[in-house]
This record gives C-alpha cells, sequence and structure tokens, in this order.
C-alpha cells in the first residue's frame, strides 16, 4: 500500500511541473522556458512571455559589442551598459556577472536588480548577449520572484 501511494504522488508531482516547451528561434540565439510561459508567437525582432506576474520580452538590436570581445575594453563597455539600466527609477542593483556563453565564447552580462514598476517595485534580471554585429537582451520582471527571473533570462542561450 505505501508503494501505491509514493508512486501516486509521484505521479501527481510530475504533472504539476510544466512541461518543457519547444525552444524559440531566435536567429543567433535560442530561448528554452517551460509551458508555463505563454505569449505570441516570436517576431523577427523578438519574444514576449507572461507566466502569472512575470513578464519576458526578448529584443535583438543591430548595435555591434566589439569592445565586448577586447579583454582591454570590455570592462568600459559593460560599464556604460549597466549604466543604462541604472537610469531606471528606484534602481539598485541585487548583482552582476560578467561572462562568456555558449560555443563560440559569446560575451554576456547577467543584471539583477530593483525598479520602481508601474505596479511597484519590482525585480528585475536582464541578460545581455554581445554578439559581435548586434546585440540581444532578456528582460524579465516580477514583483517578488528573484528566482524565476533569473532563471528565466538564463533561459537565452546563443546557438
Amino acid at each position: 500500500m505505501i508503494g501505491r501511494a509514493a508512486a501516486v504522488a509521484v505521479v501527481a508531482a510530475l504533472a504539476a511541473t510544466p512541461a518543457a516547451a519547444e525552444p524559440v528561434d531566435l536567429g543567433p540565439a535560442s530561448l528554452a522556458l517551460d509551458g508555463a510561459w505563454a505569449g505570441p508567437p516570436a517576431t523577427p525582432d523578438g519574444v514576449t512571455r507572461t507566466r502569472g506576474d512575470a513578464t519576458l520580452i526578448v529584443v535583438r538590436y543591430d548595435v555591434g559589442n566589439l569592445p565586448a570581445w577586447r579583454e582591454a575594453t570590455r570592462a568600459a563597455h559593460v560599464d556604460a551598459i549597466v549604466r543604462g539600466f541604472a537610469a531606471t527609477a528606484g534602481y539598485a542593483e541585487l548583482g552582476r556577472t560578467l561572462g562568456k556563453t555558449g560555443p563560440a565564447g559569446v560575451p554576456t552580462l547577467d543584471l539583477t536588480f530593483r525598479r520602481r514598476g508601474p505596479h511597484g517595485a519590482e525585480v528585475v534580471a536582464a541578460r545581455v548577449l554581445l554578439f559581435r554585429t548586434l546585440t540581444m537582451v532578456a528582460i524579465a520582471a516580477a514583483p517578488r520572484d528573484r528566482a524565476a527571473v533569473d532563471a528565466a533570462v538564463r533561459a537565452l542561450t546563443p546557438d
């Protein structure tokens, strides 16, 4: 009897876990979210998804980032990007990581901060993929859930 109850609990837990959705192809990058994120079909310029009170927007900009690929100019380039986010009302930085991701080692800025949003304070996470000839930005915001917004933006990866 205990074995059957455990099996029922496992099946119920699996049913409650959102299924992985097909990754969204965004050209030089892809977005792999679970099926709980919903929204209209992606366009060549980006994608918007929502899950509960969280919103995720991915946008492509035709702005190159050669300074991010050079060790001598990378920090100044990233600092200029962060200053743009810091101009947001109520900005308070919670975390910043500069790394490289994907097979080509694309410079990547992960930034998490608080801001005053349209409905009050919210947590925002941003991932900026600094390709040589373009920029892809994922921004997610929610009133509280830092882990959810961090995970959502990290779902954007270069191909």
